[in-house]
């Protein structure tokens, strides 16, 4: 599968929120339109305020789900006439963004995304 790296932003808690094309034609002039997107949330202290009692140690967190914890997300359409395929991949993409600096570029997505990753095993 062919991707393509189409848009990257920043939000305003320091993330940045790329959006991948991973498109595929599936039959004549069809296709399954689809788009991902991604973040990369680096474990670092500055995610947690220093007064929380309840949260482990940020080496602890580390130990447990790596330097790096990812976020993604896939939309698809299926059965896309070819000619339509920009146009609702346009669309896609303005759905995803608006989601993305609402959510992924909320103050405490970070902190949450981590303390989830972390939890899930227990």
């Amino acid at each position: 599968m062919e991707t393509t790296l189409i848009k990257k932003i920043e939000l305003k808690n320091g993330l940045t929120l790329e959006f991948i094309d991973v498109s595929r034609k599936v039959a004549g002039d069809r296709y399954l339109v689809a788009l991902k997107t991604r973040v990369s949330v680096p474990v670092a202290p500055r995610w947690f305020a220093g007064d929380e009692p309840d949260i482990p140690d940020p080496g602890d967190i580390i130990a447990k789900v790596g330097s790096t914890v990812e976020f993604e997300q896939k939309k698809e359409r299926v059965f896309v006439d070819e000619s339509e395929k920009p146009v609702v991949l346009e669309n896609m993409m303005a759905l995803a963004e608006d989601y993305g600096v609402r959510y992924i570029g909320h103050p405490d997505f970070p902190k949450k995304l981590i303390l989830k990753e972390y939890n899930a095993d227990i």
